[in-house]
């Protein structure tokens, strides 16, 4: 039997019997792809009881009645399930996640309209992307734990195309090991974007290269809790330059690659707002040069667990930098050099004292540094 080219409508022929059969099917085809509303993406096993007339989205790995159908849609006729493949440029609305979606066929498949056509999505209220490195995949759309990304890099790259406008965005990232080196992007607006993991650790373990970085990064970036970093082979936990800023929210530091840091500021910022641990040891723990700052806020305590080793010293401050360590608890010890400070750097304690910093040999100073 012909159908139409577009939609693909059971066209009527000539003296064909039950004419209206035909028909009604073209009609419940209209019915479904005009003016179309999906229910849910992502899933992998149909519903339960879903009701005639519902669409949704199948996820990767699709089951069950679904097998097979990834991104397609699945429409409910009759307590049953049709399979209906859609072609690259049709446009649904996802109740779910209350936004328009765009078919771009792989390896995207559906995309959000703004995204699809290069345009920024401002939001209208706060959001969450989901990342998970076992279940995910990037072509989902990340906006539940069904759909989540496979990378946190995809969910980065996603807010780097948004207009968050004074809304908050939160990367929730499931507990596991993440290989993948990240590169912070700018995002649009005045709210913030805040990658944390609300449940275990997730580790960004990277090998021959920095975990985290970014150049000329204005965009508030926070990295929170149930986050741990740590490199090997070479590079930096967190390396930042060309006057970047970045907020430390509760990050826990794992060994780096002989040689390296756990943060290294280039005429950069980094803003430690929460308690946080140590857990493995680097050459330095920060360096900041060339008119960086590091700056601790009363009130945090700094865990250093199993005696982290600093071969070089454990803060470094040189180039009219200036780190601010100030009313700070440290838990636990460590072994190494406590401190640097040179060519105009300074480290301000508030008077804590030479033996304030981690470290079981004295610092020094040189070059006009100050440690007060």
């Amino acid at each position: 039997m012909p159908d139409t080219a577009s939609l693909a409508l059971p066209l009527l022929v000539a003296e064909q019997a039950q004419k209206h059969v035909t028909h009604n099917e073209a009609l419940r085809l209209l019915d479904a792809l005009v003016q179309m509303r999906v229910i849910e993406q992502g899933l992998t096993t149909p519903p339960a009881s879903p009701t005639d007339g519902e669409i949704y989205i199948p996820g990767s790995g699709a089951s069950g009645a679904w097998s097979t159908w990834d991104f397609n849609l699945a429409h409910c006729v009759d307590g049953g399930w049709r399979k209906i493949v859609p072609k690259v440029g049709w446009i649904v609305y996802d109740t779910d996640q209350a936004g328009f979606f765009m078919y771009v066929g792989a390896p995207l498949y559906w995309t959000r309209l703004f995204q699809a056509l290069g345009v920024r999505e401002q939001l209208t209220a706060n959001r969450t992307y989901y990342v998970n490195g076992t279940s995910g995949s990037d072509s989902n759309s990340g906006l539940s734990n069904g759909s989540a990304f496979a990378t946190i890099q995809k969910a980065i790259d996603i807010v780097g195309g948004l207009d968050v406008s004074i809304y908050d965005v939160t990367l929730s990232v499931a507990a596991g090991t993440y290989t993948t080196a990240l590169t912070l992007k700018n995002f649009g607006g005045a709210g913030k974007c805040t990658i944390t993991c609300a449940s275990g650790t997730a580790t960004i373990s990277v090998t021959g290269t920095h975990a985290i970085s970014g150049g000329s990064i204005k965009s508030r970036w926070y990295l929170g809790a149930g986050l741990k970093v740590q490199t090997a082979t070479s590079g930096h936990a967190i390396y930042l330059e060309i006057q970047s800023g970045i907020n430390l929210d509760g990050l826990e530091f794992g060994a780096v690659a002989s040689g390296f840091s756990h943060i290294l500021l280039d005429a950069s910022l980094c803003y430690v707002r929460s308690s946080y641990t140590i857990s493995g040891g680097a050459s330095r723990h920060v360096i900041a040069s060339t008119g960086s700052q590091f700056i601790y806020l009363g009130g945090i305590t700094i865990t250093l667990s199993g005696s982290p080793a600093f071969a070089a010293r454990f803060l470094d401050v040189q180039r009219v930098s200036v780190a601010r360590v100030i009313g700070v608890t440290f838990s636990g010890a460590a072994t190494g050099t406590r401190y640097v400070v040179e060519k105009n750097g300074v480290i301000d304690t508030n008077g804590g004292g030479a033996s304030y910093l981690p470290g079981n040999a004295a610092g020094s100073t040189a070059t006009g540094g100050e440690y007060v």
